[in-house]
């Protein structure tokens, strides 16, 4: 079981945050040779407290600025060291995401888990089909049938039409159907986009119809509809070198590469 933890990739980074917390407490920090209740300034206080300034300002501070910043600086350890007295950080939702950030970037900054390797994309890619799923497209003509125009005819009314439009390959679609405010025809649109525009129960029916005929009528949200599917281009998984190549360098891909990492350290 001992081995098993001090192989943790985990137990590396807290390890190594440690080291470099207790390295930089020793240097820096003048808490470490404070005597309770006594608030020690000293020169590298001074000098991050000059920085901060001059980073601001693009100049130095002047003595009287300086005294001032040092007595900000006094004033908000007063009331950090209260505030931790009377237990304020703790069940503090802000705190625990400031500190969770600091570790966030101090991991990318220190690097301990490696990037992944092709096996480890290609596992991750196995095991999260869906997010690198392009879906299928439909490029389609509709013919829109007002069902509160027609009432109860309107489904007699498709029906008829659909006959017309098998059997007369030449006819003017502009000429039948009821007025409708979307385009008649669509070209190359998912299952998800064709549902913002007609509903999803249309889109799911529509994805089953077959192509190179007409077909219906399938119900809308807005009425009923005739339809002819004129191309399918089949879905699939997005190509995994490109993404191997293309996904770190964009601000979505550092996000995933950086999940990956995490679940790695928790999985081992």
């Amino acid at each position: 079981m001992l081995r098993k933890v001090l192989r943790e990739p985990l137990f590396h980074f807290l390890l190594l945050g440690t080291a470099i917390f207790l390295a930089s407490a020793a240097l820096r920090n003048p808490k470490a040779t404070e005597k309770p209740g006594e608030i020690v300034i000293t020169p590298g206080v001074i000098e991050q407290i000059t920085t901060a300034y001059t980073r601001t300002w693009n100049r130095p501070p002047g003595e009287k600025e300086l005294n001032g910043l040092i007595e900000d600086h006094i004033k908000e350890e007063i009331f950090y060291r209260e505030a931790v007295a009377m237990g304020l950080d703790r069940d503090d939702t802000i705190v625990r995401r400031r500190l969770a950030q600091k570790i966030d970037f101090l991991s990318e900054e220190l690097n301990v888990v490696p990037d992944p390797n092709e096996q480890d994309l290609l596992k991750y890619l196995e095991s999260n089909k869906q997010q690198f799923q392009i879906g299928t497209k439909l490029s389609f003509i509709q013919i829109y049938m007002n069902t509160e125009k027609r009432g109860a005819s309107a489904e007699t009314d498709a029906q008829k039409l659909l006959k017309q439009l098998i059997r007369d390959k030449n006819l003017d679609m502009s000429q039948v159907g009821d007025p409708f405010l979307l385009p008649s025809e669509q070209t190359l649109q998912s299952e998800d986009e064709i549902g913002r525009m007609f509903g999803s129960d249309f889109a799911a029916e529509l994805m089953k119809v077959k192509a190179n005929q007409w077909t219906g009528p399938l119900r809308s949200e807005y009425g009923l509809h005739l339809v002819f599917v004129s191309q399918k281009v089949e879905g699939r998984t997005r190509h995994f070198v490109k993404r191997r190549l293309h996904a770190p360098e964009t601000p979505a891909g550092k996000s995933r590469l950086r999940q990956f990492r995490l679940r790695r350290c928790k999985s081992g």
